[in-house]
Protein backbone atom coordinates (compact mmCIF):
# COMPACT_ATOMS: atom_id res chain seq x y z
CA UNK A 1 0.00 0.00 0.00
CA UNK A 2 1.13 3.64 -0.51
CA UNK A 3 1.67 4.69 3.18
CA UNK A 4 0.00 8.44 4.67
CA UNK A 5 3.61 9.81 4.67
CA UNK A 6 2.28 10.40 0.77
CA UNK A 7 0.16 12.43 1.69
CA UNK A 8 2.94 15.13 2.25
CA UNK A 9 4.55 14.55 -1.16
CA UNK A 10 1.74 14.37 -3.65
CA UNK A 11 -1.15 17.09 -1.75
CA UNK A 12 0.21 21.35 -2.29
CA UNK A 13 -0.10 23.16 1.20
CA UNK A 14 -3.83 25.04 0.99
CA UNK A 15 -5.05 21.46 0.73
CA UNK A 16 -3.58 19.74 3.49
CA UNK A 17 -4.08 22.18 5.81
CA UNK A 18 -7.73 21.52 6.72
CA UNK A 19 -7.02 17.61 6.00
CA UNK A 20 -4.52 17.24 9.43
CA UNK A 21 -6.98 16.50 11.61
CA UNK A 22 -7.97 13.94 9.39
CA UNK A 23 -3.75 12.67 8.92
CA UNK A 24 -3.33 13.05 12.73
CA UNK A 25 -6.37 10.14 13.00
CA UNK A 26 -4.56 7.95 10.21
CA UNK A 27 -1.12 8.53 12.33
CA UNK A 28 -2.98 7.34 15.33
CA UNK A 29 -4.21 4.23 13.58
CA UNK A 30 -0.60 3.38 12.47
CA UNK A 31 0.23 3.25 16.37
CA UNK A 32 1.61 6.59 16.48
CA UNK A 33 0.94 9.99 18.78
CA UNK A 34 -1.42 7.25 21.45
CA UNK A 35 -1.27 8.40 24.50
CA UNK A 36 0.58 5.61 27.25
CA UNK A 37 -1.58 3.11 28.52
CA UNK A 38 0.56 2.87 31.68
CA UNK A 39 2.93 5.18 33.21
CA UNK A 40 6.23 3.27 32.44
CA UNK A 41 4.64 2.75 28.18
CA UNK A 42 6.51 5.33 26.92
CA UNK A 43 10.34 4.17 27.59
CA UNK A 44 9.28 1.02 25.03
CA UNK A 45 7.91 3.50 22.86
CA UNK A 46 10.12 6.56 23.01
CA UNK A 47 11.76 7.39 19.70
CA UNK A 48 15.72 6.31 19.73
CA UNK A 49 18.06 9.22 18.73
CA UNK A 50 21.90 8.47 17.93
CA UNK A 51 24.22 10.77 19.59
CA UNK A 52 27.20 12.99 18.05
CA UNK A 53 29.21 10.84 20.69
CA UNK A 54 27.89 7.74 19.28
CA UNK A 55 29.34 8.33 15.79
CA UNK A 56 32.64 9.38 17.35
CA UNK A 57 33.39 7.00 19.59
CA UNK A 58 32.45 4.17 16.55
CA UNK A 59 33.46 5.43 13.44
CA UNK A 60 36.74 7.10 12.13
CA UNK A 61 37.39 10.23 11.77
CA UNK A 62 37.63 9.49 7.98
CA UNK A 63 34.36 8.09 7.80
CA UNK A 64 32.79 10.89 9.68
CA UNK A 65 34.72 13.80 7.82
CA UNK A 66 33.74 12.30 4.19
CA UNK A 67 30.36 11.02 5.74
CA UNK A 68 30.90 7.57 4.10
CA UNK A 69 27.00 6.73 5.14
CA UNK A 70 24.37 7.03 2.44
CA UNK A 71 20.99 7.10 2.32
CA UNK A 72 19.47 6.19 -1.25
CA UNK A 73 15.96 7.88 -2.34
CA UNK A 74 16.87 10.58 0.40
CA UNK A 75 13.72 12.68 0.12
CA UNK A 76 13.97 14.77 3.11
CA UNK A 77 16.23 13.31 4.58
CA UNK A 78 19.38 15.07 6.32
CA UNK A 79 22.25 14.53 8.99
CA UNK A 80 25.01 15.74 9.65
CA UNK A 81 27.50 12.62 8.73
CA UNK A 82 25.47 11.07 5.78
CA UNK A 83 25.28 11.34 2.21
CA UNK A 84 22.19 11.52 0.19
CA UNK A 85 21.54 10.06 -2.95
CA UNK A 86 18.31 10.30 -5.10
CA UNK A 87 17.22 12.05 -7.88
CA UNK A 88 17.03 15.89 -8.37
CA UNK A 89 13.57 17.22 -8.01
CA UNK A 90 11.39 19.84 -7.22
CA UNK A 91 9.93 18.01 -4.15
CA UNK A 92 13.18 18.16 -2.44
CA UNK A 93 14.84 21.29 -3.68
CA UNK A 94 15.35 22.35 -0.24
CA UNK A 95 17.20 19.22 0.44
CA UNK A 96 19.21 18.68 -1.87
CA UNK A 97 20.95 21.95 -2.21
CA UNK A 98 23.73 21.29 -0.14
CA UNK A 99 27.12 19.28 -1.27
CA UNK A 100 25.91 16.49 0.71
CA UNK A 101 23.55 15.37 -2.18
CA UNK A 102 24.56 13.36 -4.91
CA UNK A 103 22.26 13.75 -7.90
CA UNK A 104 21.29 10.13 -9.25
CA UNK A 105 18.84 8.36 -11.33
CA UNK A 106 18.80 4.62 -10.42
CA UNK A 107 16.76 3.97 -13.49
CA UNK A 108 20.30 4.73 -15.35
CA UNK A 109 21.36 1.74 -14.03
CA UNK A 110 24.81 3.01 -13.63
CA UNK A 111 27.38 2.98 -11.26
CA UNK A 112 27.00 5.36 -8.02
CA UNK A 113 29.66 7.89 -8.28
CA UNK A 114 31.42 6.40 -5.13
CA UNK A 115 34.64 4.74 -4.39
CA UNK A 116 34.81 1.26 -3.70
CA UNK A 117 34.83 -0.28 -0.02
CA UNK A 118 35.01 2.94 2.19
CA UNK A 119 31.02 3.07 3.08
CA UNK A 120 30.05 2.12 6.58
CA UNK A 121 26.41 2.08 5.81
CA UNK A 122 23.89 2.07 3.06
CA UNK A 123 20.33 3.12 3.88
CA UNK A 124 17.03 2.86 1.64
CA UNK A 125 13.59 3.53 3.02
CA UNK A 126 10.23 2.78 0.37
CA UNK A 127 12.55 3.39 -2.61
CA UNK A 128 12.67 0.10 -4.17
CA UNK A 129 9.27 -0.41 -4.27
CA UNK A 130 9.04 2.69 -6.88
CA UNK A 131 11.71 1.07 -9.06
CA UNK A 132 11.73 -2.43 -11.58
CA UNK A 133 13.86 -5.25 -10.37
CA UNK A 134 17.27 -4.10 -12.44
CA UNK A 135 17.24 -0.68 -10.58
CA UNK A 136 17.44 -2.56 -7.29
CA UNK A 137 19.90 -5.39 -8.56
CA UNK A 138 22.24 -2.68 -9.78
CA UNK A 139 21.60 -0.51 -6.22
CA UNK A 140 21.98 -3.85 -4.51
CA UNK A 141 25.41 -4.36 -6.13
CA UNK A 142 26.68 -1.25 -5.91
CA UNK A 143 25.64 -0.97 -1.97
CA UNK A 144 28.09 -4.00 -2.00
CA UNK A 145 30.88 -2.72 -3.58
CA UNK A 146 30.98 1.09 -2.13
CA UNK A 147 30.78 -1.05 1.41
CA UNK A 148 33.59 -1.58 3.54
CA UNK A 149 33.95 -4.78 4.92
CA UNK A 150 31.65 -5.06 7.85
CA UNK A 151 29.56 -2.25 5.97
CA UNK A 152 25.99 -2.63 6.71
CA UNK A 153 23.05 -2.01 4.23
CA UNK A 154 19.51 -1.89 5.34
CA UNK A 155 16.19 -1.67 3.48
CA UNK A 156 12.58 -0.96 4.12
CA UNK A 157 9.86 -1.21 2.04
CA UNK A 158 6.02 -2.39 2.13
CA UNK A 159 5.95 -6.29 2.85
CA UNK A 160 3.76 -7.67 0.12
CA UNK A 161 2.61 -10.43 2.45
CA UNK A 162 0.89 -8.43 4.60
CA UNK A 163 -1.05 -7.11 1.99
CA UNK A 164 -1.76 -10.28 0.25
CA UNK A 165 -2.29 -11.97 3.66
CA UNK A 166 -5.34 -8.95 4.64
CA UNK A 167 -6.87 -9.66 0.98
CA UNK A 168 -7.15 -13.33 1.58
CA UNK A 169 -8.97 -13.12 4.65
CA UNK A 170 -11.05 -9.95 3.78
CA UNK A 171 -9.45 -7.68 6.14
CA UNK A 172 -10.73 -4.11 4.99
CA UNK A 173 -9.57 -2.87 8.59
CA UNK A 174 -5.91 -3.40 7.50
CA UNK A 175 -5.49 -1.16 4.98
CA UNK A 176 -5.42 1.74 7.27
CA UNK A 177 -4.60 4.12 4.93
CA UNK A 178 -8.63 3.91 3.37
CA UNK A 179 -10.44 7.05 5.08
CA UNK A 180 -7.49 9.63 4.33
CA UNK A 181 -7.16 8.46 0.79
CA UNK A 182 -11.11 8.11 0.60
CA UNK A 183 -11.59 12.83 1.14
CA UNK A 184 -12.51 14.71 -1.07
CA UNK A 185 -9.96 16.95 -0.67
CA UNK A 186 -7.39 14.66 -0.90
CA UNK A 187 -9.05 12.84 -3.90
CA UNK A 188 -8.94 16.32 -5.93
CA UNK A 189 -5.02 17.03 -4.91
CA UNK A 190 -3.53 13.77 -5.61
CA UNK A 191 -2.63 11.59 -8.35
CA UNK A 192 -5.70 9.26 -7.98
CA UNK A 193 -8.70 8.36 -10.09
CA UNK A 194 -11.13 11.20 -8.67
CA UNK A 195 -13.86 8.68 -9.44
CA UNK A 196 -12.74 6.20 -7.10
CA UNK A 197 -12.39 6.47 -3.28
CA UNK A 198 -10.27 3.80 -1.34
CA UNK A 199 -13.75 3.80 0.64
CA UNK A 200 -15.49 2.51 -2.39
CA UNK A 201 -12.95 0.47 -3.94
CA UNK A 202 -12.30 -3.68 -3.81
CA UNK A 203 -9.65 -5.03 -1.91
CA UNK A 204 -7.93 -6.30 -4.97
CA UNK A 205 -7.81 -2.68 -6.23
CA UNK A 206 -6.34 -1.78 -2.93
CA UNK A 207 -3.81 -4.54 -3.31
CA UNK A 208 -3.02 -4.11 -6.55
CA UNK A 209 -2.27 -0.69 -6.08
CA UNK A 210 0.24 -1.43 -3.66
CA UNK A 211 2.38 -3.40 -5.91
CA UNK A 212 1.45 -2.07 -9.57
CA UNK A 213 -0.44 1.25 -8.93
CA UNK A 214 -0.19 1.84 -12.61
CA UNK A 215 -3.08 -1.15 -13.47
CA UNK A 216 -5.11 -0.26 -10.84
CA UNK A 217 -8.64 1.43 -10.73
CA UNK A 218 -7.59 3.56 -8.00
CA UNK A 219 -4.86 5.28 -10.15
CA UNK A 220 -4.98 8.16 -12.90
CA UNK A 221 -5.90 7.39 -16.48
CA UNK A 222 -2.53 6.60 -18.58
CA UNK A 223 -4.47 5.48 -21.42
CA UNK A 224 -4.17 2.02 -20.54
CA UNK A 225 -6.53 -1.02 -19.45
CA UNK A 226 -6.99 -1.64 -16.00
CA UNK A 227 -7.27 -4.67 -14.69
CA UNK A 228 -9.96 -5.85 -13.12
CA UNK A 229 -11.17 -7.67 -10.06
CA UNK A 230 -11.86 -11.15 -11.82
CA UNK A 231 -8.41 -10.89 -14.33
CA UNK A 232 -6.38 -10.07 -10.62
CA UNK A 233 -8.07 -13.19 -8.74
CA UNK A 234 -7.30 -15.84 -11.46
CA UNK A 235 -4.10 -14.74 -12.00
CA UNK A 236 -3.36 -15.47 -8.43
CA UNK A 237 -5.32 -18.70 -8.69
CA UNK A 238 -3.48 -19.88 -12.02
CA UNK A 239 0.41 -18.49 -11.41
CA UNK A 240 0.56 -18.62 -7.77
CA UNK A 241 1.46 -15.66 -5.68
CA UNK A 242 5.13 -14.97 -7.13
CA UNK A 243 4.06 -15.40 -10.55
CA UNK A 244 1.33 -12.93 -10.58
CA UNK A 245 3.21 -10.23 -8.39
CA UNK A 246 5.59 -10.87 -11.00
CA UNK A 247 3.10 -10.42 -14.03
CA UNK A 248 1.35 -7.26 -12.95
CA UNK A 249 3.99 -5.97 -11.77
CA UNK A 250 6.33 -5.90 -14.92
CA UNK A 251 3.84 -4.19 -16.73
CA UNK A 252 4.71 -1.03 -15.40
CA UNK A 253 7.02 1.17 -17.18
CA UNK A 254 9.29 3.12 -16.45
CA UNK A 255 7.97 5.91 -18.17
CA UNK A 256 4.88 5.37 -16.38
CA UNK A 257 6.62 5.70 -13.19
CA UNK A 258 8.55 9.14 -13.96
CA UNK A 259 4.60 10.53 -14.85
CA UNK A 260 3.48 9.19 -11.29
CA UNK A 261 6.72 8.65 -9.01
CA UNK A 262 4.96 8.42 -5.91
CA UNK A 263 3.18 5.51 -7.47
CA UNK A 264 4.39 1.35 -7.03
CA UNK A 265 6.00 -0.68 -9.37
CA UNK A 266 7.74 -3.38 -7.41
CA UNK A 267 7.06 -5.55 -4.54
CA UNK A 268 8.82 -6.98 -1.71
CA UNK A 269 8.91 -10.18 0.75
CA UNK A 270 11.60 -11.69 2.87
CA UNK A 271 12.39 -14.59 0.24
CA UNK A 272 12.70 -11.82 -2.95
CA UNK A 273 14.79 -9.70 -0.74
CA UNK A 274 17.31 -12.23 0.17
CA UNK A 275 17.91 -13.59 -2.85
CA UNK A 276 18.61 -10.39 -4.98
CA UNK A 277 21.06 -9.68 -1.92
CA UNK A 278 22.56 -12.82 -2.34
CA UNK A 279 22.78 -12.12 -6.29
CA UNK A 280 24.93 -9.01 -4.90
CA UNK A 281 27.38 -10.47 -3.33
CA UNK A 282 26.23 -10.63 0.27
CA UNK A 283 26.46 -13.53 2.15
CA UNK A 284 25.10 -12.10 5.76
CA UNK A 285 21.54 -11.41 5.63
CA UNK A 286 18.65 -11.52 7.39
CA UNK A 287 14.98 -10.09 8.33
CA UNK A 288 15.43 -7.33 10.70
CA UNK A 289 12.47 -5.24 12.96
CA UNK A 290 11.94 -1.45 13.47
CA UNK A 291 14.88 0.55 15.05
CA UNK A 292 16.80 -3.31 15.28
CA UNK A 293 19.77 -2.45 12.98
CA UNK A 294 22.91 -4.00 13.97
CA UNK A 295 23.98 -0.86 12.51
CA UNK A 296 24.13 1.87 15.38
CA UNK A 297 23.92 4.77 13.01
CA UNK A 298 20.80 3.15 11.72
CA UNK A 299 18.76 2.59 15.20
CA UNK A 300 17.96 6.44 15.29
CA UNK A 301 14.16 5.73 15.28
CA UNK A 302 13.81 9.70 14.86
CA UNK A 303 15.44 9.27 11.27
CA UNK A 304 15.26 5.72 10.03
CA UNK A 305 12.72 3.58 10.21
CA UNK A 306 9.67 5.94 10.47
CA UNK A 307 7.87 5.46 7.60
CA UNK A 308 4.62 3.27 7.74
CA UNK A 309 6.13 0.49 10.11
CA UNK A 310 3.00 -1.45 10.66
CA UNK A 311 3.13 -2.57 6.84
CA UNK A 312 7.02 -1.96 6.29
CA UNK A 313 9.61 -5.38 5.63
CA UNK A 314 12.55 -4.67 7.47
CA UNK A 315 15.95 -6.08 5.92
CA UNK A 316 19.81 -5.82 6.79
CA UNK A 317 23.21 -7.46 5.43
CA UNK A 318 26.59 -7.27 5.78
CA UNK A 319 29.71 -7.61 3.33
Amino acid sequence: MIGISTFKRVLPEPVKKPLRPLYRLARQAMGYDKPAPYPWAHIQYDPVTISDDIYQRQYSDDALTHRRFYNIGSGTFSHKYWTNVDLASGWYADSQAGTDFINFDLFSYAPFPIESGKAEAVYTSHTVEHINDRACANMFAEAYRILKPGGYFRMTTPNIDLDLAAWRRGDRDYFYHIPLYSHPDVMKGSKLNPDMPFDKASLEQIVLFSFASHLSQLGRDNGKPKVTDEEFRNAFAAMGEEGALNHFSQRCTIDDQREAFGYHMNWWNVAKATRMLREAGFTSIWQSGFGQSHSASMRDTILFDKQDPKMSLYMEARK
